[in-house]
């Protein structure tokens, strides 16, 4: 049985925007580029290795998240999703090198701005699972 497509990190990054004017006339979106690899550790026969580089992201944010709007600000929490490669379940080692660089266009002038670029490591084994109990352990 495959894993669900949307795997997700542990990490959730909270993005805030503080605007002139009423935030409600910006559309949030974000940057992400990034690259994977994976090999299965257990069951061994699980699976391939993957790996792959990422370019993407979204041009409206609202369109995937809910957003929080405060007088002059507007803030939202990205559950930093790995979707792009299917895993089969089990044990495998990872490489995740993930950037997110958020952006906010003006509505008014069309103008965009962008923010810092957040970079994030991972490396290690990962369990990919079904909800329910934790996977049983490697043959020794």
């Amino acid at each position: 049985m495959a894993a669900p497509q949307n795997q997700f990190l542990i990490n959730r990054l909270t993005v805030t925007w503080k605007v002139t004017g009423d935030p409600h006339y910006c559309k949030f979106g974000q940057i992400e580029n990034g690259e994977l690899a994976a090999a299965p550790v257990y069951p061994s026969d699980k699976g391939i290795p993957k790996s792959g580089l990422f370019q993407g992201g979204v041009d409206d944010v609202s369109s995937k998240l809910p957003i929080i709007y405060g007088n002059d600000s507007a803030s939202y929490i990205d559950p930093m999703g790995i979707g792009f490669l299917p895993f089969e379940w089990g044990v495998w080692n990872v490489e995740v090198g993930l950037s997110i660089t958020p952006t906010c266009k003006s509505l008014y002038s069309g103008k965009s701005k962008a923010g810092p670029t957040y970079n994030f490591r991972l490396s290690g084994p990962i369990w990919v699972g079904m909800e329910g109990p934790d996977p049983p352990p490697p043959p020794r």
